[in-house]
């Protein structure tokens, strides 16, 4: 399997020798930043640096005729080049073209025959073409100016070549002029192609930044949500975890105001004919003298609780400068907008949840989304901890009642007397006052409660002798998990003795229905009635008596 090393080289897109050479040799000056500069610069080292070679070149093959002019050239073409490398690159373009300008007069002038038109349509048409890519158009016009100006001197020279020179400097005029005109032209189209591009620039700078603040705008936005959402969960738990109203609702409210950064919060809760909301916790200090004062408000009339409390909807006052219901309380001067929530459970209104801030337009439609979710989680503790309270009293009053009738079953099952049985030395009794109060040579007692849903049913009394070690704390719970045993079976043992003789009543019951049904005679039947009771238990004399009650007679009116 072929692995990779991790210090293999990697294969790299490499420069040609040539072309590193060529951009190291021509590389315009660090200082130039615009991109049409560079480019002349470059061009312009390019440009002196090649004639300066073929010049070089051409001094060891030139004769002693064109010896001194190739030594000038080339020292002109070398210092063009250096300058042509700092950021005065245009001076070193301007002296280089002004060299290949001043090459046909010294041609002419150190010529033997009469050519002097050859030269000048040879060099100067090269020396404009050149200008016109290397300098601007001023110095272009300056150039021109200049060949013209030193081809119409020629007449002073040669007179008889007049009309020639004349139709020459008209012809390098006319070149000129129309590269100057090109220059201008192609200038011109630059410079509107640079405000375009500029103008470009500046409306992607300004998209760019607009969609930068939308980025920091919705940023700060999506931050605020997090806030919000996050101190809202944190609003939920605390309610949940609470089960008690009133410091319920007062935690909801304090998390509420500090997680928030309300001026103050409030809740409200309706009373049961949803006439008044009575305010039941507050975070400010002027809402809590409010809730010392029993501070409520009339539903559907008294500001923006009432109305919200009365339309089952939230309502908002983002200025209460111009909102005409709200009320004005001297306790919350601070109050600039306010926002009240309902608190709804399976559509009945059970408060309101009152959130006032020091801000004009402090709630977006947004917050008042989070803020009634919130509400409604609220609702719902608020509902749940009602809901809890109740049924611990109904708990409570079941208790009670169970309470009560287990001690009233038991006491007529004893029939209100004490029962019990003693182990000692060995043998079983029915307990006693004088087994009970023998404490001779006991030192060392134990006594465990018999209990029956929290009511006392009895005792476990037990003795160890003085030699004895002390009870411990596993051996009481042992004891106290046999009374909870022992208390389980004997209230088991009671329920079936009731039922055994509820069901002994029904049977005798029955019997002696059916043994008074077969007699159809009075005096037969009332014998057998009176025989029959005669058989309950713990009865010695019955009797059974027929005399009905004679009417009153109608007074006369």
């Amino acid at each position: 399997m072929t692995q990779l090393s991790p210090s293999s080289p990697q294969t790299e897109s490499t420069i040609p020798f040539w072309t590193s050479i060529s951009e190291f040799l021509t590389k315009p000056n660090n200082v130039l930043t615009n991109l049409k500069d560079r480019r002349r610069a470059q061009l312009t080292a390019a440009l002196t640096l090649f004639v300066t070679i073929s010049n070089i070149v051409a001094v060891l093959f030139a004769s002693d005729q064109n010896l001194n002019y190739l030594l000038v050239i080339s020292g002109v073409g070398i210092v063009s080049y250096f300058i042509s490398r700092t950021r005065f690159f245009s001076y070193g373009a301007f002296l280089f073209i002004l060299s290949l300008t001043a090459t046909p007069y010294v041609t002419i002038l150190s010529a033997q025959d009469s050519n002097i038109i050859g030269p000048i349509y040879a060099w100067i048409p090269l020396a404009l073409i050149l200008a016109s890519a290397l300098l601007n158009q001023w110095a272009l016009f300056l150039l021109l100016g200049i060949s013209v100006t030193a081809i119409l001197g020629l007449q002073f020279i040669y007179p008889q070549y007049s009309s020639e020179i004349a139709t020459t400097s008209g012809i390098i005029t006319t070149i000129g002029i129309l590269l100057v005109y090109l220059e201008s032209f192609r200038a011109g189209i630059e410079k509107e192609q640079l405000s375009e591009l500029t103008k470009a620039n500046q409306e992607l700078s300004l998209a760019s930044q607009f969609l930068e603040e939308r980025v920091v705008e919705r940023t700060e936005q999506l931050n605020r949500r997090t806030e919000q959402l996050e101190a809202a969960a944190m609003v939920a738990r605390t309610a949940a975890e609470t089960s008690n109203i009133r410091i319920l609702m007062e935690n909801v409210v304090d998390e509420i105001s500090q997680r928030f950064g309300f001026y103050h919060t409030g809740i409200f809760l309706s009373d049961s004919a949803r006439q008044k909301a009575y305010l039941a916790a507050a975070s400010s200090e002027g809402g809590k003298r409010m809730l010392a004062r029993g501070h409520s408000l009339d539903i559907g009339r008294e500001g923006v609780v009432g109305y919200a409390a009365y339309e089952k909807r939230p309502r908002i006052a983002q200025n209460i400068d111009n909102e005409n219901v709200y009320f004005r309380n001297a306790e919350l001067p601070g109050t600039k907008s306010e926002v009240a929530l309902p608190l709804i459970v399976k559509n009945q209104v059970i408060g309101v949840l009152d959130i006032q801030s020091t801000e004009r337009k402090s709630f977006g439609t947004d917050d008042l989304f989070i803020l009634q979710t919130m509400a409604d989680q609220v609702a719902l503790a608020i509902q749940n901890a009602r809901l809890l309270e109740e049924s611990q009293i109904a708990l409570g009053q079941l208790q009670s009642l169970s309470s009560k009738s287990i001690q009233d079953a038991w006491r007529g099952h004893l029939n209100n007397k004490t029962k019990g049985y003693i182990y000692t030395s060995g043998n079983v009794e029915i307990l006693t006052d004088a087994s009970s109060d023998n404490d001779s040579d006991i030192r060392q007692n134990l006594s465990i409660v018999i209990s029956l849903r929290g009511q006392k049913i009895g005792t476990i009394n037990l003795k160890r002798e003085s030699e004895e070690t002390a009870w411990t704390e596993k051996e009481q719970e042992f004891t106290e998990k046999i009374a909870s045993q022992i208390a389980l079976a004997i209230e088991n043992a009671r329920l079936l003795e009731d039922s055994q003789r509820r069901a002994a009543r029904e049977q005798t019951l029955n019997e002696l229905t059916t043994r008074l049904s077969r007699s159809l005679d009075v005096e037969t039947l009332l014998q057998n009635a009176v025989r029959e009771l005669q058989k309950l238990p713990q009865v010695t004399d019955a009797t059974v008596i027929i005399a009905p009650q004679t009417p009153r007679k109608q007074e006369s009116r």
